[in-house]
């Protein structure tokens, strides 16, 4: 997880919880970008184990369901583990200009008590206004299977064939 998405999460919409970044919630990483689906605007992807089943999943599932921030929801299959993904809208108040924040001192505490006040983001967020942030994080890209097209897969006509 970067630090821009660790300066992110904690504004999201809906009451989400830091232990809905966590192992037993499923949590795998955060992302902000994926190149399977580029759109082109700010978002940010948190990405689950689909396979976990548990009270911390659904009390996740809960909570980011209800999030006004949520724009979409898919499910991605990489290594051919599937992955549950949620794409939110960045908090219009939290700017990212070439990987550099600036937040406020009220916005600073609310990142540190959602974290349970990390040494790594103390660091970052006491000294400057602006924190400079890796700019940008890529998800892996989707497996591909040609054959999961219908039972005899992607056929091409050989050349001169009549079709």
């Amino acid at each position: 997880m970067s630090t821009f998405e660790k300066l992110t999460i904690p504004f999201i919409d809906g009451g989400v919880n830091s232990i809905d970044f966590t192992a037993a919630a499923g949590f795998i990483d955060s992302y902000t970008f994926d190149p399977d689906k580029p759109t082109g605007d700010m978002e940010l992807y948190l990405v689950y184990d689909d396979r976990i089943r548990n009270d911390h999943v659904t009390n996740r599932a809960i909570h980011l369901d209800s999030s006004r921030s949520l724009k979409r929801k898919y499910v991605k299959l990489v290594k051919g583990v599937p992955y549950y993904v949620y794409v939110f809208t960045i908090k219009p108040g939290i700017a990212k200009q070439n990987g550099i924040v600036h937040l406020t001192g009220e916005q600073k505490i609310s990142v540190l008590q959602f974290w349970n006040f990390p040494k790594d983001l103390i660091d970052k967020l006491v000294g400057d206004s602006s924190i400079v942030t890796q700019y940008s994080h890529d998800m892996p890209l989707q497996d591909y299977y040609p054959d999961s097209y219908g039972e005899d897969g992607l056929t091409i006509p050989k050349k001169g064939a009549a079709s």
